[in-house]
């Protein structure tokens, strides 16, 4: 079927990725504005479950994922991750690439929401972005968190050691435990075989909690949505 509301942008390559975001917002016709980062992986009800989030209650200016899934791509390994109890800033308690927020907001800081220049431009513009969001008003975490897989696959603007600081439970942050992901082994499964993974390994601190396959008939299994 044949959309006449999806937009494409050939944006100047000349622009950081501060000063391409806002040209996005710029052109988009919406009243919400979501990042959506390509070599990520989403649940297809992610976009409609941050909104209902975002419009619950007055006072909200965004919604972030604080739990999340992490994968990397070169050992097929998965990770569910919370953030929720690091310490302030409050902004480091979210996945700040899983930002949804109100376009008025973009207008409020001079059509220039993202950093276009300085070491926030290329670097860190999402949590540029919520940390000016959180001066707006409250920022909700989203659940159900096996709706947004964070990827690691090698070329990222990150390195490796960067992405495995996301996982590194020596501080505040936390991973899922064995029995947890077991609870909830259907449900993640259903995500993988939705975003087209070929193979996990769903890992928790333990060790490999379970192994799927997407050829696997046990693996395919069906669910559905609250």
């Amino acid at each position: 079927m044949l959309r006449n509301d999806i937009r494409f942008l050939a944006a100047p390559q000349s622009l950081t990725l501060g000063a391409m975001r806002n040209l996005s917002i710029e052109v988009a016709q919406g009243d919400v504005i979501c990042q959506w980062d390509d070599d990520d992986l989403y649940h297809p009800v992610r976009l409609s479950t941050q909104y209902k989030f975002l419009s619950s209650q007055p006072g909200v200016a965004g919604t972030c994922y604080s739990e999340f899934l992490k994968y990397f791509a070169d050992t097929n390994q998965m990770y569910w991750i919370d953030w929720s109890d690091e310490h302030p800033p409050e902004a480091y308690r979210f996945l700040s690439g899983t930002v949804m927020f109100y376009k008025k907001y973009f207008y409020e800081y001079g059509n220039m929401l993202y950093p276009e220049y300085g070491s926030q431009s290329d670097k860190e513009e999402d949590l540029n972005v919520l940390q000016k969001l959180i001066l707006k008003g409250r920022i909700l975490a989203v659940s159900p968190t096996h709706h947004y897989i964070y990827v690691y696959h090698g070329g990222n603007t990150y390195d490796l050691a960067h992405h495995r600081i996301t996982v590194d439970t020596s501080g505040l942050k936390k991973m899922a435990t064995k029995s947890k992901i077991l609870r909830n082994e259907k449900l993640l499964k259903q995500m993988f075989r939705l975003v087209g993974l070929e193979q996990v390994e769903m890992c928790a601190e333990e060790g490999v909690v379970f192994v799927y396959k997407e050829n696997d008939g046990k693996s395919l299994v069906e669910t559905k949505e609250n």
